[in-house]
């Protein structure tokens, strides 16, 4: 900070959007499919390795956190149209030519809500237009919280550790009778500088709704930073052991609101997948052979003439994955300018369940960016702005006006073999198709050997956790 006076120095707020969070440092999400650790992971199981067993039993068993409440279906599945919408703009924006990608439209929402909670005036009709906040501020704000909690009760398979039980600090009888690993699980926290005074109606809303953690710290401080780190690093298996750094979170903060949002789920129980190497075409000269998942079996489909799209749900049969893969070998950019939450909608609507042979690449990726710049260019402004925000229904600091500062998405997301999906999804939404769809024959191929874009979903809302395109599988290798 140099010879800056505490005088001059404006109280920024991070947003850390690990998950969604007000105050703007930064944001990590993780998305992992595939099966836990299985015998022979000794050090995981004894949980010397992040995001061992040991730790997703730990997380899995601590998650059960929210009160109870009776979820609206019909506000959830409003919300999510609104969100996708968002997210399909957004990715619009993210995607770069021949590059992965993978971000997270529903964790970057609700991170916004958080903020729009607190925002005033013309700052939080900007966050609104942008983000297509639609529902009215009270139901918005429950139908967030509504979506938190059914994602945060979503678990994954009970398996058998009885030859660890001793490292894993449990008598045999407990570890043989079965251990939850894996599921959905979101958290939400809130770093206030001394100097800030939260405002009590929003300190309310952000614990009940978004079941925010908050703590009061000294953001100047390298414990501030230590801690941060460590809570995060605990919600997201170790995927991120470092989120912020005292070049990011320091005497200026005034807020920073970090929100997690972790996936590690398997796919259904007994379901298994071949693997091959097979060519995938990264360019029309360059075709690497990468390991496929192999199976056969009855998928849901969707197909138009531009692309097919595959519904594989993941065991808890909550959360699917859905590839939408170019009928042409380069076709990616054209389905791209398709892409709008009413497609995702009209998609949902038409799967129907179809013998497929299934070929789909076994893919990790890892992405980050600053999200200011993009948001800005799509209306956000105000917020950003030491002059212009009012965030004042957050709390007031002693040192002048708050504003968003920096905001880093963070997203790591990894299919693998440990599971295969068998469960129909259907939509809620019925508008009529702009998209003109075909009836599937009896049996397809559906051999993702080019590039393809490829969602997380809830079943039934179909809100997107994730979203992204793999154009070279190997591109993390």
């Amino acid at each position: 900070m140099g010879g800056k006076s505490k005088a001059n120095r404006k109280p920024v707020l991070l947003l850390i959007i690990i998950l969604p969070i007000v105050v703007i440092a930064a944001y990590f999400l993780w998305m992992k499919i595939g099966a836990p650790d299985r015998a022979g992971s000794g050090s995981a199981v004894a949980g010397d390795t992040p995001g061992g067993v040991k730790d997703r039993i730990a997380l899995a068993s601590q998650y059960k956190h929210w009160p109870e409440r009776k979820l609206d279906y019909v506000q959830m599945t409003a919300l999510a149209g609104n969100n996708n919408d968002f997210g399909c703009d957004l990715y619009q924006r993210l995607v770069a030519e021949g590059e992965n990608l993978t971000f997270s439209p529903f964790s970057i929402s609700t991170a916004l809500a958080m903020v729009y909670a607190g925002a005033k005036g013309n700052t939080k009709q900007q966050i609104k237009d942008v983000m297509r906040f639609d529902l009215p501020d009270e139901q918005l704000v429950k139908a967030f919280g509504d979506q938190c909690c059914r994602f945060d009760q979503v678990r994954g398979e009970s398996h058998d550790y009885y030859e660890y039980a001793e490292e894993l600090g449990m008598d045999a009888d407990e570890a043989s009778a079965g251990l939850i690993i894996g599921g959905v699980f979101t958290a939400n926290s809130l770093w206030l500088a001394d100097r800030f005074t939260i405002d009590k109606h929003y300190q309310r809303l952000v614990e009940n709704d978004f079941n925010a953690k908050i703590e009061t710290i000294d953001l100047g401080s390298a414990e501030a930073v230590r801690r941060i780190n460590a809570w995060t690093n605990a919600q997201t298996l170790g995927q991120v052991p470092q989120v912020v750094d005292q070049g990011v979170v320091n005497d200026d903060s005034a807020v920073v609101l970090v929100s997690c949002l972790t996936l590690d789920l398997g796919w259904p129980p007994n379901d298994t997948y071949d693997v091959k190497d097979l060519p995938f075409s990264v360019g029309r000269l360059s075709k690497p052979k990468v390991p496929m998942l192999t199976k056969s079996q009855k998928y849901p489909v969707a197909m138009t003439d531009d692309f097919t799209a595959l519904s594989m749900p993941l065991c808890s049969n909550v959360i699917s994955l859905l590839i939408i893969l170019p009928n042409e070998t380069f076709g990616i950019g054209d389905v791209e300018n398709q892409l709008t939450g009413e497609l995702l909608a009209d998609i949902n609507r038409h799967l129907k369940d179809t013998e497929t042979d299934l070929f789909l690449p076994k893919f990790k990726i890892t992405f980050d960016c600053q999200l200011i710049d993009n948001l800005a260019v799509m209306g956000i402004t105000d917020a950003f702005s030491p002059a212009r925000a009012d965030l004042t229904g957050m709390g007031t600091s002693s040192r002048g006006n708050v504003f968003i500062g920096e905001i880093i998405h963070k997203v790591s997301t990894e299919v693998n073999e440990e599971g295969v999906g068998a469960a129909a999804a259907t939509a809620v939404i019925g508008y009529d198709s702009k998209v003109m769809f075909h009836e599937p024959p009896e049996r397809i191929e559906f051999k993702a050997d080019h590039p393809f874009i490829f969602l997380i979903q809830d079943t039934e809302t179909h809100a997107v956790l994730f979203m992204g395109r793999i154009v070279n599988p190997r591109q993390s290798d």
